[in-house]
């Protein structure tokens, strides 16, 4: 008995001795270990990643796929120091490797061993990183597998998730062989790095330039829209010749699906968008954009994606202190109360930074169309922001996009008990609540959305079917017309033809015309027989 006490006395001694070596040796590693930020010429997030320093002059390693789209780069490290990377120096696209330096006068950086040794398959192996934002993460794995391809790459079990690319992949003596790179989604556990060794075929960058400062004409301020959640207003160059806005907006009308559109009109001082001066009151309107300038050729989006645009106005001059606005009837684009200089330079003090910058990376896997890696990071940040109705809007649409129509539900119902004054999260249950053929859900809803914003005439159009399809023919008539009368954009054949059917059952005579007027605007020979079919039996 005492042998057996002692043997496993032995052994407890040797875990916690094996275990207190590798706390330390991830103390000492994580030091040399970063999280990389970048910005696009807009200013807007591009994207977050992991890098990690090789030599004490701040020469780093990372993914090219982190900075590639980068404008200006910053890194923060285990302690929140922040410093703005100065370069890209070498690059291989093939392996995913990039080198960079930071420039940090009299300070030395802590840097990781590298090794051309590969564990054999089946080692223990562990990553630091900073997956979905999480600072310095440990994950612990082995080798799954090495695949001997062109570019070598090293299988692990180690998990790896948005924000890990560029993490070191280190073996239990802390030293680095592989670069965490991607993973298989829809797999377990597939994840994958390129081998260190590849770093060989690094050749000079002349590709991919960084900005080591802000430029003095630009304010980037990434902010949201308080009308319209999938509009953010990224920066505002101020130029001698001009006044350039930067947007991003996301398509986030479930309703509307891929066929919403947005446009901007010019020379209209009634519905123009300006840029107006606090003080004077003196208004600058808008003279071009990169996204359409009337109904009749707009900017169509898919939904869920996100685009960047431009808007042009006369500069402004030394104005610090404005208002933006559109003046169309019925639109919630604007900003207000804008001081721009405490948006000359980009700060990472505000305890709202880290958030923010990670929802509008959620965004920018958007507009690449990466639904997946989206809606990790939009879902972490729900969570992590229980209280921020744009997150959860966001995952519900990608939610709904990815087919789960549950957790779309859910998401955009915790939106509206968040804000429940905004019309479009009442506009997004009413389309998941008639996809699932709840109609009293959906009636309910865009009757809220109709409360909330009156000036909408396509959520009549939206209500009127609900209605239809319920057969309440007198309500849905009425919605009917107003939309019609009052819509000055767009009016489907649809509307017509459906009141037409529903005038038909309360006996309005005038249910004819409706046919006819359907026909004349039905887009294919399938909708104009359906439209002839009831023409003929009741118009004749």
């Amino acid at each position: 008995m005492k042998k057996l006490i002692s043997l496993l006395t032995i052994t407890l001694v040797t875990i916690l001795q094996v275990n207190g070596q590798f706390a330390e040796l991830v103390a000492k590693n994580e030091k040399a270990i970063v999280q990389i930020f970048s910005y696009d010429e807009f200013g807007a997030p591009s994207s977050t990643g992991t890098g990690f320093f090789i030599k004490s002059d701040g020469t780093g390693l990372t993914n090219v796929h982190v900075l590639k789209e980068s404008k200006y780069a910053f890194i923060r490290d285990v302690k929140g120091n922040i410093f703005q990377m100065d370069k890209i120096t070498r690059i291989c696209k093939e392996c995913d490797i990039a080198e960079f330096k930071v420039v940090a006068k009299e300070k030395v950086f802590p840097a990781l061993s590298i090794t051309n040794n590969v564990p054999l398959k089946g080692s223990d192996i562990f990553v630091i990183g900073n997956p979905e934002g999480l600072e310095s993460t440990v994950s612990k794995g082995i080798i799954s597998a090495i695949r001997d391809e062109e570019n070598k790459v090293i299988q692990i079990s180690a998990p790896i998730s948005p924000g890990s690319s560029g993490s070191p992949i280190m073996d239990m003596s802390g030293n680095v062989f592989a670069i965490a790179t991607y993973q298989h989604k829809e797999g377990q556990n597939l994840n994958f790095g390129y081998w260190i060794g590849c770093r060989e075929k690094l050749t000079d960058n002349t590709e991919y330039k960084l900005s080591n400062q802000q430029s003095n004409n630009l304010y980037v301020l990434n902010k949201i829209s308080k009308g319209q959640s999938g509009l953010i207003l990224n920066s505002i160059e101020v130029n001698e010749k001009n006044t350039v806005l930067n947007f991003t907006y996301t398509n986030t009308a479930l309703a509307y699906g891929d066929r919403a559109y947005i446009f901007t009109k010019i020379g209209d001082t009634k519905e123009s968008f300006y840029i107006e001066d606090k003080l004077t009151k003196k208004r600058y309107y808008i003279y071009n954009a990169t996204i359409g300038s009337s109904e009749k050729d707009p900017t169509f989006l898919k939904l869920g994606q996100a685009i960047k645009f431009k808007m042009f106005f006369p500069s402004i001059g030394n104005i610090n202190e404005i208002n933006i606005a559109e003046g169309m009837e019925g639109s919630d684009w604007s900003f207000s109360d804008i001081i721009l200089s405490n948006y000359k330079t980009l700060s990472f003090n505000d305890n709202n930074f880290f958030n923010n910058f990670y929802y509008q990376t959620g965004l920018s896997l958007l507009s690449e169309k990466d639904y997946t890696s989206a809606y990790i990071i939009l879902k972490d940040f729900a969570a992590k922001n229980d209280d921020n109705d744009f997150a959860h809007n966001l995952a519900s649409i990608v939610s709904y996009i990815l087919g789960n129509n549950l957790d779309a539900i859910l998401h955009i119902r915790k939106a509206i008990t968040i804000n429940p004054t905004n019309h479009e999260y009442y506009f997004n249950l009413y389309f998941l609540n008639n996809e699932n053929e709840n109609y009293d859900g959906a009636l309910k809803s865009i009757s809220s959305a109709i409360q909330l914003n009156n000036d909408d005439w396509g959520y009549y159009y939206f209500r009127a079917n609900v209605y239809f399809q319920k057969k309440y023919w007198k309500e849905a008539v009425e919605d009917y017309n107003t939309f019609i009368n009052r819509e000055k954009r767009y009016i489907p054949s649809s509307a017509y033809f459906n009141r037409a059917i529903a005038k038909l059952w309360i006996q309005d005579k005038s249910a004819c015309q409706d046919l006819e007027k359907a026909y004349g605007m039905a887009e294919n020979e399938d909708g104009k027989k359906a439209i002839a079919e009831w023409y003929n039996k009741y118009c004749r």
